[in-house]
């Protein structure tokens, strides 16, 4: 649900809208790649990632022990999309 603030175009009344006549009953599984083993195509699946990608291959690739957190230091990875992925990582 908090994902829809993130919805390019999606309006405020709109999501309060969607917020009050719906419910996540059960939320969804999403087994979580180890970021030290992932490959492109793990990392191409992640949606907000498809760009950055190359990046963190390039990263790994510099320092086998990559996590998250490390990515912290990189301009390319804002608080809000280390929130995002971190979902997924």
């Amino acid at each position: 649900m908090e994902q829809l603030n993130q919805v390019y175009g999606l309006d405020s009344l709109v999501i309060s809208k969607i917020k009050s006549q719906y419910q996540i009953l059960t939320p969804a599984k999403c087994n979580k790649i180890v970021l030290a083993e992932a490959t492109m195509e793990d990392l191409f699946r992640i949606p907000f990632l498809t760009k950055k990608a190359k990046k963190i291959i390039g990263l790994r690739t510099k320092n086998k022990k990559i996590t998250l957190k490390s990515l912290r230091n990189e301009p390319e990875f804002d608080s809000l999309k280390l929130e995002r992925l971190a979902l997924y990582l």
